[in-house]
């Protein structure tokens, strides 16, 4: 049992990359558990007077604040993506677009930082950028 117990503690150290997504984990699941919704959901299901939100097949929001483009073929280091009406953020480098109606973009999204927007002013991705500062990822 000594053998797992140093394991364990080895693992928890070398996990910094990970704690940084743990709290907004726990607010998102915290969220679900009390209305029930999902914690990754399809977008049209928070945009659905967005007509265009309802065949996205790459794309999906992590909570209500984040709107996320999957990269799925190897290589490709960007993605289209679409933003509904409003003013979203690129988590990576903090670009505020500003859209009267959902556009399309091209997304920069290479290996380990995927294509993320989240809604400007949201306390919770004010806090996940924090995190990600802290931890030398951002």
């Amino acid at each position: 049992m000594a053998a797992f117990r140093v394991i364990t503690e080895v693992r928890s150290s070398h996990r910094p990359r990970q704690a940084c997504g743990v709290h907004l984990r726990e607010q998102l699941v915290d969220e679900a558990a009390r209305t029930g919704h999902p914690v990754v959901r399809h977008p049209f299901l928070l945009f659905p007077d967005d007509a265009n939100t309802y065949s996205l097949r790459y794309q999906f929001m992590y909570g209500t604040e984040f709107m996320v483009a999957r990269v799925l073929d190897p290589g490709i280091a960007s993605v289209d993506m679409y933003l509904p009406k409003g003013n979203w953020v690129n988590l990576w480098t903090g670009e505020l677009l500003t859209l009267n109606h959902g556009e399309w973009t091209k997304v920069p999204a290479p290996l380990g930082k995927p294509a993320v927007f989240y809604k400007q002013g949201s306390q919770m991705a004010a806090q996940f950028v924090a995190a990600l500062k802290s931890a030398g990822i951002y």
